[in-house]
């Protein structure tokens, strides 16, 4: 890409590997616009963001972080049903 400052290059190589890793592409763009402070950028590494997203949805439908904290939290207990005696029991009118 002859003409272009190796800078944007690297900021925009930058933003679409953060994004392909994270698939945050918002946050992401976010983080790297404040980290340059560049916003004639501001397109380019939007543009650049979502791309990677989506390429890297294409890999891995999973985020990075939702695999990662799964390994973190306990396995969710099956929420136990009602009780069936006490919804049967029960008519509404006293007995005896």
């Amino acid at each position: 890409m002859p003409g272009v400052p190796i800078a944007a290059v690297a900021v925009v190589g930058m933003v679409s590997y953060f994004s392909g890793v994270v698939q945050a592409p918002i946050t992401a763009f976010v983080i790297v616009t404040e980290m340059t402070r560049d916003s004639d950028l501001a397109l380019p590494i939007m543009a650049a963001s979502l791309i990677a997203h989506g390429f890297s949805r294409l890999v891995c439908p999973r985020p990075l972080y939702e695999t990662l904290a799964k390994s973190f939290r306990p396995p969710h207990p099956a929420s136990p049903a009602p009780p069936a005696a006490a919804s049967a029991g029960s008519s509404g009118t006293p007995s005896g």
